[in-house]
């Protein structure tokens, strides 16, 4: 009886099915915290224990005290009848803006400057942690960090539309926006702070990142306060949501290709620093067509001039990584030379995806003979659909004498530029910041030594252009369009400028026939063995019971 007393009121008992669901829940949340990245761990300890975040956290918080209280002392009794929420979320935009736009990516960029400035990344990089595991271990800690700040500042936010005057659609869209823009600046800081070693080159990148991050956030802060007023978020039509894809398309390669940058920089010598960033090279081609084929296709079919876009943004984006990778190193580690293709249509689709300062020029002609065929093949198609009897601001000669010349150029430049670069590598050490001032000069060059030659005849005017400009990309481009018709040189620029374009590029053949004779070795017993070891320890086997009396 007693016994029965005491177990009634003793209350429910813990069952052993409650016990294994906590055991469960404890065992899954270790397994997912031994699974994080331990450099995520250690920068966001640190991170949040600094004296730093501390002091920025108190200020975003005060801050944002201090503005409500100010802001609806402001708008006074009439708060419960006028719409007053858009100039208090002006406000915490701002605040909110500093510290994601200044103080995450410039944390972000101290932090790996850091390791580089103490030579405290040698010892990261002797342990089993990949230089990716690194860089993005840094990103995931500044992106923790600015979540911090953003639920900080959450409740204001949703504060300002139960004033009235903000949707909850704009408040989404520019909280979101808030994140990428950051997420994007905190890449960019991380890519600077791997540039360099050097403490004095690290002080003059600090004022560039410093002086850079104020002016986005001037920027942003500008263009808040004078269009807030006049923002809608329209999400009901295509248009938002097709520009909204465009952007995001542009940011998440480009994103992808400062990222890859970034670690590109913190390998070791031996490692391949080239195929990933031309993949995502080649894909972010493909979205710029793709991109400015759905406008002259479905936005405005009758705009024929898009096409231009694509010749022009290509012969940019090219002619920018052309120049950094005429810089490459012409010679293949023995561990890249693991990786090359084996098979024959391998060697001949990938081969250009390979390090090398030759292959790289091949992959950026490629590119620019990509972006040529694919907007002349879509000039035909939108000529075909509008025929030339309909009113046009550009003529379709002019357009693929545009296209022509652009290409060329480019091709032409960069060619010029990989023989300088084969001629300082004899002398000197050629580096990617090396190789992307000699195009500079060089394309200076072009342009000012035609001015200064013509500048002798007294009867010559800055207007008048003549052949003797044909080096002057700028200028010859800029002739053709405003021209409106196909000038009396253009017969000479057609003809001359694609034959001297041919003879750069053979002149270039032998530097990329060395480079593709380069062939795939195999792997010795001993590292095959080594990898075999690291993957079992990375996923190690998993008992079967072949019986029911086997021990799991």
């Amino acid at each position: 009886m007693t016994a029965t007393a005491d177990t009634a009121f003793e209350g429910p008992q813990p069952t052993a099915e409650s016990g294994s669901v906590w055991t469960r829940f404890d065992s899954l949340v270790e397994r997912w915290g031994e699974r994080l990245n331990p450099i995520l761990v250690k920068e966001t300890r640190q991170a949040l224990k600094s004296k730093q975040f501390t002091i920025t956290f108190a200020l975003v918080l005060g801050t944002g005290w201090i503005w409500s209280m100010m802001g609806i002392a402001g708008i006074g009794p009439q708060v419960h009848y006028v719409e007053s929420g858009a100039p208090l979320f002006v406000g915490y935009f701002e605040i909110l803006a500093f510290a994601l736009f200044i103080i995450v990516p410039f944390g972000a960029f101290r932090s790996i400057a850091a390791e580089q400035e103490d030579r405290t990344y040698e010892l990261l990089s002797i342990t089993s942690l990949t230089p990716r595991q690194i860089v993005a271990g840094k990103l995931t800690s500044a992106i923790a960090q600015m979540m911090v700040y953003m639920s900080a500042l959450a409740p204001c936010l949703a504060f300002t539309y139960m004033l009235r005057g903000v949707s909850l659609p704009v408040i989404a869209t520019v909280v979101f926006y808030l994140f990428v823009v950051s997420l994007g600046l905190t890449m960019l800081a991380l890519l600077f702070g791997t540039l360099t070693s050097h403490r004095h080159w690290q002080v003059l990148l600090s004022v560039v990142v410093v002086v850079g991050l104020f002016l986005v956030f001037w920027g942003a802060s500008i263009v808040m306060t004078e269009e807030f007023r006049h923002m809608d978020v329209p999400i009901d039509e295509y248009r938002f949501w097709a520009a909204n894809g465009m952007m995001m398309t542009a940011f998440v390669t480009t994103f992808l290709l400062v990222f890859f940058a970034a670690v590109a920089n913190v390998t070791f010598a031996s490692d391949n620093r080239s195929t990933r960033l031309r993949v995502v090279m080649a894909i972010q081609q493909v979205c710029l067509i793709g991109w400015i084929a759905w406008f002259l296709f479905v936005e405005a079919p009758q705009d024929r001039e898009f096409v231009l876009g694509v010749f022009a943004l290509s012969a940019i984006y090219w002619g920018i990584l052309g120049a950094l990778i005429s810089g490459e190193r012409t010679e293949l580690s023995v561990r890249v030379k693991r990786g090359l293709p084996g098979s024959f249509f391998g060697r001949v689709l990938f081969t250009w995806f390979q390090p090398g300062p030759g292959t790289g020029y091949i992959f950026v002609t490629c590119g620019m003979l990509t972006a040529l065929i694919c907007g002349l093949a879509m000039l035909a198609i939108n000529l075909a659909h509008f025929p030339n009897d309909m009113w046009r601001p550009l003529p379709t000669d002019v357009i693929t004498v545009f296209a022509v010349l652009i290409t060329c150029y480019v091709i032409a430049y960069l060619g010029v530029g990989s023989l300088i670069m084969r001629l300082l590598r004899r002398v000197t050490e050629v580096t990617l910041f090396l190789s992307g001032l000699i195009h500079v000069l060089l394309l200076i060059s072009g342009v000012a030594l035609p001015i200064l030659a013509e500048s002798v005849r007294q009867s010559w005017r800055l207007d008048e252009y003549s052949l003797l400009q044909m080096s002057n990309p700028f200028w010859t481009l800029a002739y053709v369009v405003d021209t409106g018709a196909l000038p009396p040189e253009s017969t000479a620029l057609v003809v001359f400028i694609p034959a001297l374009t041919g003879i750069v590029f053979l002149v270039n053949l032998p530097v990329v026939l060395r480079e593709i004779r380069h062939t795939r070795i195999a792997a010795p017993a001993r590292v095959i063995e080594e990898d075999a070891e690291l993957a079992a320890i990375a996923h190690p086997p998993k008992h079967e019971s072949s019986s029911p009396w086997d021990e799991p």
